[in-house]
């Protein structure tokens, strides 16, 4: 089953963006989701100082679900 990832939910990217520099496992945050013309997710991921280490949109099969944002109602 797949979850359902909203705006703002934290997710990981397990194989990580390479050639970005993004390690494997690396958490980001979803700042949109995308459904027109096909589902895709907007994140930022930064580093330990707050830097932007990647934001761009990506496929939904690169990324899991870590935790929801909000008050945990979904």
């Amino acid at each position: 089953m797949t979850e359902h990832i909203e705006q703002f939910d934290t997710v990981r990217i397990p194989a990580g963006l390479p050639e970005h520099g993004v390690p494997e496992g690396a958490l980001a945050v979803v700042l949109e989701v995308h459904r027109d013309p096909y589902l895709a997710y907007e994140i930022e991921v930064v580093d330990a100082g707050g830097r932007t280490l990647f934001a761009g949109a990506v496929d939904p099969a690169w990324v899991e679900l870590v935790e929801h944002s909000g008050d945990g109602e979904r």
